[in-house]
């Protein structure tokens, strides 16, 4: 497995001088595009109001509906187990819980 993992070529943020080149390039189009923009937003296109209002007021939260109960382990059980030991520990932990407290079962 050696030489897998770490910065790849060509990855992450691109140099402030692209960006800036960039910019450069596309402010010819500028104007253009404002006007384009706002005419499609007072024509109602429903993309035109969307990308307005994402970037005038920032997208909304997104909240995440967790259905289940969550289950808080310690790490520190671990510690100090074989691979076969923490495979067996972690079976252990999906097993329904059968001591009778089952919240969800509705009995």
């Amino acid at each position: 497995m050696a030489g897998k993992g770490g910065a790849m070529p060509g990855s992450g943020r691109k140099p402030k001088n692209d960006e800036q080149k960039l910019i450069e390039a596309l402010c010819p189009y500028h104007d253009n595009v404002i006007e384009k923009l706002s005419k499609a937003a007072e024509s109602g296109a429903p993309w035109a109001v969307k990308l307005f209002l994402e970037y005038y007021y920032g997208k909304p939260k997104q909240s995440i509906k967790l259905d289940g109960e969550l289950k808080q382990t310690d790490l520190r059980v671990f510690a100090g187990k074989s691979k076969a030991e923490i495979k067996e520990l972690i079976q252990e932990m999906k097993k329904p819980d059968d001591s009778g407290t089952d919240q969800g079962s509705g009995e």
